[in-house]
């Protein structure tokens, strides 16, 4: 193909819609993350089909997954505090924990603060090396800087010493708001989590999906709802 005709990626930032997309152009994919650049007002029946794509491909991890991938703690080290670390999670406080973050909700924001607290008291509790631990701090609605994507995760897990800046202070003054004021760098964040309510059509979507490509597969797919 000559250099002048070669597939080129669409733009960043550009206001880029299926009809004005050259056939020449790199398509998007199926995923809600191709498709931000679209300067439209949508509603939620837009935007299904993409959430739905997205979250064909979520995984559960068991806890001892979140500790060596998400905190970083080498397998060794679990195996040394595995009685440390099953009397965490069998206490009554934990449990408590645990119920608050299951509530039912009518917005996803309101399953933010029962997560921060809950998954920032595993932390507290192993204090493995307390100098470089990681704390987790709500973000939304205010957006990371240092990139044009204008992204704004729910939550992000970033090290204390982004909580020294004056505007953030603690995890408790960003519980309502965010870093207003101050926005996290996406050179602070270590790690981001986004939140999403699933309805009932959609998990029956979901649900009638996976059956259909278990039938038509071996490969089997894990969510996280």
């Amino acid at each position: 193909m000559p250099s002048d005709q070669r597939p080129s990626t669409p733009p960043t930032g550009a206001a880029t819609t299926p009809q004005s997309l050259s056939i020449q152009s790199t398509p998007h994919s199926q995923g809600s993350s191709s498709h931000y650049s679209y300067q439209s007002q949508n509603h939620q029946s837009d935007y299904k089909p993409y959430l739905k794509e997205d979250l064909k491909h979520q995984y559960m991890i068991t806890f001892d997954e979140f500790l060596n991938d998400i905190l970083q703690l080498t397998p060794d080290w679990i195996g040394k505090n595995a009685s440390r670390i099953s009397n965490i999670v069998n206490t009554q406080r934990f449990g408590k924990m645990v119920s608050k973050y299951r509530e039912p909700v009518t917005h996803e924001t309101s399953h933010y603060p029962p997560f921060i607290v809950l998954a920032n008291h595993v932390i507290n509790q192993l204090d493995h090396n307390p100098d470089s631990n990681i704390c987790f701090c709500r973000n939304d609605p205010v957006l990371v800087g240092g990139s044009h994507a204008e992204r704004k995760p729910d939550v992000v897990g970033v090290r204390y010493q982004s909580l020294e800046v004056l505007e953030r202070s603690s995890i408790d003054n960003l519980m309502k708001d965010g870093p207003n004021g101050a926005c996290f760098w996406w050179t602070e964040l270590l790690l981001f989590f986004e939140f999403k309510l699933i309805y009932k059509q959609l998990l029956e979507d979901l649900v009638r999906d996976a059956v259909t490509r278990d039938r038509s597969s071996s490969t089997s797919y894990h969510w996280v709802f």
